[in-house]
Formats: C-alpha cells, sequence, structure tokens
C-alpha cells in the first residue's frame, strides 16, 4: 500500500468513526415532549401581559446619547416589541422634549425599560440624533399635543352644556 493509499483509508476509517459517535448520540437523547398541553396554556402565552416595572429609565440628553444608558435602544437585534404599559407612566419623551405629561396610548418597553406613547414609540428606536433634534422633534410633538388638548377641551365643554340642559 503506497502513502495515499493509507491516508485515503485512514479519512475513511475516521469518517466511519464519527458518523458511528453521531448516531449513538442520536440514541441517547430523550424523546421530546410537549410543553403545552392544552390550547389554553398556549393562548395565556400569547396574550400582552401589562409589565409593572418598578422603576423606568431616566430619558435626559445624556441617556439619550449615541454612547449613553439608552443606547441599546438602537440595537435592532434586541427584542423592542411593545407591551402594554401599567397605569399612571408618562411618555418619557413627551417629558424629556418639553414637559408635556401624555397618558394616553401608552406602550412599554421592556429592553429600555421606558414609557412611550405609541406616536414616540418608532421615532424613539429608530433616531440616533434625538438629542441633536430636540428641539423639532418638541415642536412636532408640542403641536400634536396641543391639538389633541384642544379635541378634549371641546368635548368636555360639549358635555357640561349637554349636562346643563338636562
Amino acid at each position: 500500500m503506497n502513502r495515499i493509499d493509507m491516508l485515503w483509508h485512514l479519512l475513511l476509517l475516521l469518517i466511519l468513526y464519527v458518523v458511528d459517535q453521531h448516531q449513538r448520540r442520536e440514541v441517547r437523547k430523550k424523546p421530546r415532549h410537549l410543553l403545552f398541553t392544552s390550547p389554553e396554556a398556549v393562548s395565556a402565552l400569547t396574550t400582552p401581559t401589562v409589565c409593572k416595572p418598578s422603576t423606568s429609565a431616566t430619558v435626559s440628553d445624556l441617556s439619550l446619547h449615541v454612547n449613553g444608558k439608552l443606547n441599546c435602544r438602537l440595537n435592532c437585534t434586541l427584542d423592542h416589541l411593545p407591551r402594554p404599559a401599567d397605569d399612571n407612566r408618562r411618555c418619557a419623551l413627551h417629558m424629556w422634549s418639553g414637559k408635556m405629561r401624555v397618558e394616553s396610548s401608552l406602550l412599554y418597553c421592556n429592553t429600555c425599560t421606558v414609557t412611550l406613547c405609541s406616536e414616540c414609540y418608532r421615532t424613539f428606536h429608530v433616531e440616533a440624533d434625538l438629542v441633536e433634534k430636540k428641539q423639532e422633534i418638541e415642536k412636532k410633538l408640542r403641536r400634536a399635543y396641543n391639538k389633541n388638548r384642544e379635541g378634549r377641551n371641546m368635548n368636555d365643554e360639549t358635555n357640561r352644556k349637554n349636562q346643563k340642559k338636562t
């Protein structure tokens, strides 16, 4: 037998050994059992739950900086799926940009530990230079905030007039 034939023979034996070991491991593996035995168990896991954090992350110029504590907000490989926020929360981006208290349609990001309104959620997770665009963001949010307040005030006045008539 020449040298090349010996090498091929050894390579073949090595491959057979590896395949044999792999097959033995497959036999030793335990059979997988279903983790969920009923549809109710699955639906309980897929139903969104209200997150109740003890504290939320502080949104500030420093924390929003690209190297700040909230730099995870820009990492698209992390889970930033919105969850319903707990009661008595406010939109952190509205508060940071112009001390506007928005308490409706709030979402919570468990990864960033920040409560945001539905309007700010995407901006917060996509816009890299929030600090540089703070004034622009404040103007945009202020317009929407004032428009919503005017709408609520008009509804309140209409409700008061209707109550006086009855």
